[in-house]
């Protein structure tokens, strides 16, 4: 018996590696930026945050965007004697420079554009 795994996401998942910010109500901690898309991102960090939480996720690329949205899972990673986590996030609202970006075709713009700007560094 196989088991067949079903891609759920609409949009595509680009692999990157940069590091950001994390922000919440009450603190803030770095977090490495694995993969982003239009409605998600996959961060690693030394630091949990419990599924459900709403936060953000700054990253600055000569400007900063802003990714607004909510834990969706926490995977506990033990890298040698080190533990670290793996959180994937659904994103409500993305910022640049402070503006919403709203329309799909713009957002998928911003992050193609992000992609090239954190490859290029």
């Amino acid at each position: 018996m196989t088991r067949e795994i079903v891609e759920k996401r609409r949009f595509p998942r680009h692999k990157v590696y940069t590091s950001g910010q994390l922000e919440m109500f009450d603190g803030s901690f770095p977090v490495s930026v694995e993969e982003l898309s239009i409605e998600g991102l996959k961060i690693r960090s030394s630091g949990s945050v419990a599924p459900e939480t709403h936060v953000a996720i700054r990253i600055s690329v000569g400007r900063d965007i802003v990714f607004h949205g909510q834990v969706v899972w926490v995977m506990n990673m033990l890298t040698g004697e080190e533990h670290m986590y793996q959180m994937g996030l659904q994103i409500d609202a993305i910022l640049d420079r402070g503006k919403e970006i709203i329309d799909i075709a713009e957002r998928e713009i911003l992050i193609q554009d992000l992609v090239v700007i954190i490859k290029r560094v």
